[in-house]
């Protein structure tokens, strides 16, 4: 099975906002998966509450549709270090979600961190841990339709405004990083204004795509938000290495970037 996944980063740089507001995103954001696929009616449980005790207290569900619970979430995620220094508060002001729909086998996770040091950073992953026979874990093929996972992304580019979002298998992703060292700043950067997955949105503050581009016969270019979203052929489960590299290619990005 590969790894698919749902990836959103860098939100408008711009905006620094309250947590009440960005419960408020997040409860809207929640309600409107809530009606593209059951999974987000499930009963969600706080992972990341339960990880930082170890595993040794009693795990905490979480309403996604109540602000309340989401508040609450958010609280304790602010709380870094709940056993040692339960008063500590994290100062940055980095709101962070890893809630899933079980432990094990099987669960789907949502993994969300929004700003940091300097309130610029958005992270947003739905990663699953469904095994195959093989061992390998991932979100399974039948969890998400074409339709439903247009839908998710246009969501959460509607309740983000990231500057990139897609649906990626997670080996394409390594793939395409950049040949630059770990430590460089750029490094980031330049990988995901210049990844591409089955439907990759590209908000035009960070990446133009140019008019007139002569585009493989099954690729699918839309305008949406204040971007473009490019999507290679019909199957969110059957883009192939060589597809990818035809759309790089037409955009004029190397195989690999140097």
């Amino acid at each position: 099975m590969h790894q698919y996944a749902f990836s959103l980063a860098w939100a408008n740089r711009s905006e620094q906002v309250g947590r009440e507001i960005q419960v408020d995103r997040f409860v809207s954001m929640w309600n409107d998966l809530a009606r593209v696929s059951d999974l987000f009616k499930q009963q969600w449980v706080d992972v990341g509450w339960w990880a930082q005790f170890d595993g040794a207290d009693d795990m905490i569900g979480v309403d996604c549709s109540d602000p309340r619970s989401v508040m609450s979430m958010f609280d304790r995620a602010a709380r870094p270090d709940p056993v040692e220094d339960p008063s500590f508060v994290d100062p940055t002001g980095r709101i962070r979600a890893h809630i899933s729909t079980g432990f094990g086998d099987g669960a789907i996770g949502f993994h969300l961190t929004v700003g940091g040091k300097e309130g610029v950073d958005s992270i947003i992953q739905i990663l699953g841990d469904v095994p195959d026979s093989e061992g390998e874990y991932g979100i399974p093929k039948n969890a998400f339709s074409p339709d439903q996972i247009r839908s998710i992304i246009h969501i959460l580019v509607k309740s983000w405004s990231p500057r990139y979002c897609r649906w990626i298998d997670q080996g394409e992703h390594s793939g395409q990083k950049p040949d630059i060292p770990a430590g460089n700043p750029e490094r980031n950067r330049i990988e995901w204004q210049s990844t591409l997955g089955w439907l990759t949105y590209f908000d035009a503050e960070a990446v133009r795509i140019p008019k007139g581009i002569d585009w493989p016969a099954h690729v699918i270019v839309d305008s949406f938000g204040s971007g473009t979203t490019i999507q290679i052929g019909d199957d969110p489960f059957g883009v192939t290495w060589m597809d990818i590299q035809e759309v790089r290619k037409a955009l004029g990005w190397p195989h690999r970037l140097t």
